[in-house]
C-alpha cells in the first residue's frame, strides 16, 4: 500500500509541478526558451502569465475542481452515481471558477461553459473540438479505483470538449495511470516528437513520448523545455512518469515551492482516493 500511495501522491504532486513550471515556457519554441534562459530546470514562474513561482494554471485549476466534486460526492455514491448528476456538479464547479474570469481559461473551455451558462445546456457533439482541455484535467478521475472511473472521466470531459477522439484520449490515459498505479508491466508504443501544440492528439503523443524518459527530472525538464502548450503537455507527462516513479522520485525543492493551496487540496485528495484502494 505505501508504494501505492507514493504513486498516487505522486502523480497528483508532478501534474501540478509539470504546469507550474511548464507555464514559463508556454507559447515559446526551443530556441526562444534556450535564449531567454539557457534551460528551465525550477519553478521560477513569469511566462505570458506572469505567475508568481509555483503559481499553477487552468489544467491544475480545472483539476482541483473536480477533486472537490468527486470529495463532495463520496466514494459510496460515487461507484452508482448518475453520470448526469455527476456531470451538473462538475459544470457547477467549473462555472465557479469561470466566473472569476480566469485570463488563461482555453477558447473550447470558454466557449462550453458560456454556452451553458446561457442555454443551461451543454454543448452538442462536435468533432472540431479537439484541443486538450479535456485531458488536462483527467487526472481525478483515472486516480479512483472504483469500476465506473473511465465512464466518469469521459463525463467530465464531454461538459467542455465533446467527441470520440477526446473521449478515446481520455480513456487510453486513465488505463495508462491505473497500470502505472498497480505495476502493470506495460510498455508504452513508441513515438516522434510532434509540433508542442494544444492539439489533443500532439499533447497526449507528446507526453507519451515525454514520460517514457527513465527518470522523473528528465521527464519534466525535457518537456518543459520543448516549449509550446508545455504547462499541458508536461503536466500530462509528468503525471504518467510520476504514476510510475512516485513521489519519492520528485526533487524536494520543487515540492516545496509549489502552490501552498494547492498542496492543501491534493493532500486531501489523496487521503480521499487512498480509500478506493
Amino acid at each position: 500500500m505505501n508504494d501505492i500511495k507514493d504513486k498516487l501522491k505522486g502523480a497528483l504532486y508532478a501534474a501540478a509541478l509539470g504546469d507550474a513550471m511548464g507555464a514559463t515556457t508556454e507559447l515559446m519554441n526551443e530556441d526562444e526558451i534556450k535564449e531567454k534562459y539557457g534551460i528551465v530546470d525550477d519553478l521560477i514562474g513569469g511566462g505570458w502569465l506572469c505567475l508568481k513561482a509555483g503559481k499553477v494554471t487552468d489544467d491544475t485549476k480545472m483539476s482541483l475542481c473536480i477533486m472537490r466534486v468527486l470529495m463532495k460526492i463520496g466514494i459510496e455514491k460515487l461507484k452508482n452515481i448518475d453520470l448526469n448528476v455527476f456531470k451538473k456538479d462538475v459544470t457547477d464547479e467549473f462555472l465557479n471558477w469561470f466566473d472569476t474570469n480566469p485570463k488563461d481559461i482555453g477558447k473550447q473551455c470558454k466557449s462550453a461553459l458560456s454556452f451553458y451558462k446561457r442555454t443551461n445546456k451543454y454543448i452538442e457533439v462536435d468533432d472540431s473540438a479537439l484541443g486538450n482541455g479535456s485531458l488536462m484535467r483527467a487526472l481525478p478521475c483515472a486516480l479512483l479505483n472504483i469500476e465506473n472511473s473511465y465512464a466518469l472521466n469521459v463525463a467530465q470531459g464531454e461538459i467542455t470538449h465533446n467527441n470520440k477522439v477526446c473521449s478515446d484520449i481520455l480513456i487510453k490515459y486513465t488505463d495508462i495511470i491505473k497500470n502505472n498505479i498497480f505495476s502493470k508491466d506495460i510498455k508504452l508504443e513508441k513515438r516522434k516528437l510532434l509540433k508542442p501544440s494544444g492539439y489533443i492528439v500532439n499533447t497526449f503523443n507528446n507526453a507519451i513520448y515525454f514520460a517514457s524518459k527513465k527518470t522523473f527530472r528528465e521527464c519534466i525538464l525535457s518537456s518543459v523545455n520543448h516549449g509550446g502548450d508545455a504547462d499541458t503537455i508536461s503536466s500530462i507527462a509528468s503525471s504518467i512518469c510520476a504514476s510510475r516513479v512516485g513521489f519519492s522520485s520528485i526533487d524536494k525543492k520543487w515540492v516545496d515551492k509549489l502552490d501552498v493551496d494547492v498542496k492543501k487540496v491534493l493532500d486531501k485528495f489523496l487521503e480521499f482516493v487512498l480509500k478506493t484502494y
